[in-house]
């Protein structure tokens, strides 16, 4: 098999899309997804509703075909949508599995994918903080007063897919997992963060190193 990701099996396409879905709505709180199976196709649409920001270059545009393949380079995203979508699909293909050779047009995958935005797509709103939410600990993403100079980190190279940052994560872990970190107490290089190689340039230059 060429790609089998680390939550295949062998499952039913409605099964797939709840896993999916619920896994969405847990790593990308700010974003609402639709995951539909359309009748008759080995396919799951992603569709984007809404988010914190607006993700796309031209908001009168309706009916947003995102290329999965290009998503680097879509010019029909910003900045910030390109981020979302290439994260989105980061989780998806944790699910998949392609055997497929394209030399002898032979295509087996467990699921084909398909992007959008919607047309009714919107800026989510914040809610506001209860008193319960004030006295828990709330996680946030502005980090704008933190002083980098305080902590003693090492951002290395863990696999040719992964970095990790060890040394004192404990005072910094919101900010690590605001950025898609899992924590691993059992890295060959001792505890520390994981995170995909692609966020080595965003995490080196909020941390300065």
């Amino acid at each position: 098999m060429r790609y089998e990701g680390s939550k295949y099996k062998i499952r039913s396409l409605k099964d797939t899309a709840t896993l999916i879905r619920e896994e969405l709505k847990e790593k990308m709180p700010n974003c609402t997804w639709s995951v539909a199976n359309p009748q008759g196709h080995r396919k799951l649409r992603f569709t984007l509703r809404s988010c914190d920001k607006e993700v796309r270059t031209d908001v009168n545009r309706k009916w947003y075909n995102i290329n999965h393949y290009y998503m680097e380079d879509c010019k029909e995203l910003n900045e910030y949508g390109k981020e979302i979508f290439m994260k989105a699909r980061e989780i998806v293909n944790q699910y998949n599995m392609d055997d497929s050779d394209v030399m002898t047009d032979y295509f087996h995958v467990h699921f084909y994918e398909d992007y959008t935005v919607s047309d009714n797509f919107s800026i989510k709103t914040p809610k506001p903080l209860t008193k319960k939410d004030k006295k828990s600990d709330v996680f946030t993403t502005d980090f704008s007063n933190f002083d980098k100079d305080k902590v003693e980190i090492d951002i290395i190279k863990y696999s040719d897919k992964a970095i990790a940052v060890i040394g004192q994560t404990k005072p910094i872990k919101d900010i690590l997992r605001s950025f898609g970190g899992k924590f691993n107490p059992h890295l060959t290089c001792g505890a520390g963060w994981v995170f995909s190689a692609r966020k080595e340039k965003e995490i080196r230059q909020f941390f300065g190193a």
